[in-house]
């Protein structure tokens, strides 16, 4: 019913605010704000240190082009050309 709706819109605003994926039975088995803050945080902590190590991995040239692309559609963003 209701809370299960509920529950899935709050893992979404989760994922699209702090960038992480977290099971559903996440909600259930950390059901406090405490509980789901820390989960959040650590969750949030391991996705900087994948993403970290990820860019650490990259070569100078590709570093160069994502910084390029992303300034691309930043641009795009901006002036209202992709609308």
């Amino acid at each position: 019913g209701g809370n299960s709706l509920h529950a899935i819109q709050l893992i979404t605003h989760i994922h699209n605010h702090f960038h992480i994926t977290l099971p559903l039975r996440t909600l259930y088995t950390h059901p406090t704000l405490t509980t789901m803050a820390t989960t959040i945080d650590t969750a949030t902590q391991a996705e900087q240190d994948r993403l970290a190590e990820e860019i650490d991995q990259m070569s100078e040239e590709e570093l160069d082009r994502l910084l390029a692309e992303s300034a691309d559609d930043s641009s795009t963003s901006v002036t209202g050309e992709d609308r």
